[in-house]
């Protein structure tokens, strides 16, 4: 399974549609002329939002594809009411099914000869067909760096001479059966998913700065239901990483401590992170949850080898960044500067949706901006030499929901 997203245009009208465990957003968008940043949406236009309180998901799991498919729909008809027009395709980002990285190189001879455009389609191709029938669902698969006789960090190999080209590549997979029953959740709601990001990398998309993602960032996205990571290095994506504890679990640790329901624990995390003097045994706890999923995220990256090191700042964004002290106890994890990473206003941008709680949703926009650095984009069929018929409309990346 893997995703293919098609090359948008200026004036081309999409959505995009962020499934999270605490809410569904919609987000109806005109695409304006390139940007000089290839993340930024500064010409995009914003026709409708919606958005719904998330029902039927746990730890980013169907639970009630019933429930599923009416937060769907009511954020979708929210935002087709607003931008006074129907959608049917939806660009998607999604935080289930272990969202994992892995890396590999791929090596090709070159005996002597000089690196031309057939050497670089060669050994891309080499690299997708490494992953193109993976059991796992494929949501971001692309290279890293060249190197050519070992010498590394080049970025555009072409005009070198050598015995050797050899590729970096990284790919983002996750679960797939919780993928597929997610997406066959969209597709109930009677709306086809042209293609799909992983979150974490969406947020990053959203929130990051340029000069961050040359000098290397991780940005840590604080869901309801799920703590996300993505990491940046010399301007390309190395690393994302997903854990199943947010903002409901500490809801959750509030109503167990102090034997309240979990609706007047969900309060009163919301008056702690404004007023946190006012109950410190509940900001306390706080407190401990957060460390203990920027603990977590630490042992990923440094797990990973050099992506702790590469990573010289930390953005926190997603609704949890808003949590009592959450960047200075990130600081004091990381050891490393921290900020809170919003997503750049554009024209009609709701003001109370400039928030980090909506990053993702603004980053699956900027997604498309750098979609033709997917191996799938270059390699998969063409979206309309795909199969016809129902959850195929997918894409051929979801031929495995007819085995």
């Amino acid at each position: 399974m893997n995703t293919v997203s098609r090359p948008l245009q200026a004036g081309a009208i999409i959505a995009a549609l962020d499934v999270g465990n605490s809410k569904i957003g919609c987000l109806i968008v005109e695409l304006g002329a390139s940007s000089n940043s290839p993340y930024c949406l500064a010409n995009a236009r914003v026709l409708g939002v919606g958005y719904q309180r998330s029902m039927g998901l746990k730890g980013g799991l169907v639970l009630d594809p019933a429930a599923v498919e009416h937060s769907v729909r009511g954020a979708v008809d929210k935002a087709e009411r607003q931008a006074g027009r129907s959608i049917d395709e939806l660009y998607v980002s999604i935080n289930t099914g272990r969202i994992r990285s892995q890396a590999y190189g791929v090596n090709l001879e070159l005996a002597g000869a000089k690196v031309g455009p057939s050497h670089i389609t060669s050994l891309l191709r080499m690299g997708w067909d490494h992953v193109a029938h993976s059991p796992q669902a494929i949501l971001h698969a692309r290279t890293t760096g060249f190197a050519i006789d070992g010498d590394g960090g080049i970025k555009k190999p072409e005009g070198f001479s050598g015995q050797n080209l050899f590729a970096d590549f990284h790919v983002v997979s996750a679960d797939l059966q919780p993928v597929r029953q997610l997406l066959s959740c969209i597709e109930d709601s009677y709306l086809s998913p042209v293609s799909v990001v992983a979150a974490p990398y969406a947020s990053a998309l959203a929130t990051m700065r340029v000069r961050e993602a040359n000098e290397g960032v991780a940005v840590i996205d604080l869901g309801g239901g799920t703590s996300s990571l993505a990491v940046f290095a010399g301007g390309e994506f190395i690393f994302a990483n997903s854990i199943a504890k947010g903002g409901i679990a500490i809801s959750a640790a509030l109503s167990r401590r102090f034997d309240m329901s979990w609706r007047d624990a969900e309060r009163l995390k919301l008056h702690i992170a404004k007023n946190s003097r006012d109950y410190p045994k509940g900001a306390e706890l706080i407190k401990q949850q957060l460390v203990g999923i920027f603990l977590h995220q630490k042992k990923k990256m440094m797990e990973a080898g050099h992506v702790f090191d590469a990573a010289r700042v930390i953005v926190l964004t997603g609704g949890g960044a808003l949590f009592y002290d959450a960047s200075r106890l990130a600081a004091e994890v990381f050891g490393k500067p921290v900020r809170v990473g919003v997503p750049q206003a554009v024209s009609g941008m709701p003001p109370q949706l400039v928030n980090p709680a909506f990053s993702a949703l603004w980053g699956i926009i900027a997604a498309q901006n750098v979609a033709h650095e997917e191996l799938a984009t270059r390699f998969a069929a063409p979206f309309a030499q795909r199969s016809a018929g129902s959850l195929a409309r997918f894409g051929s990346w979801l031929s495995h929901l007819a085995d």
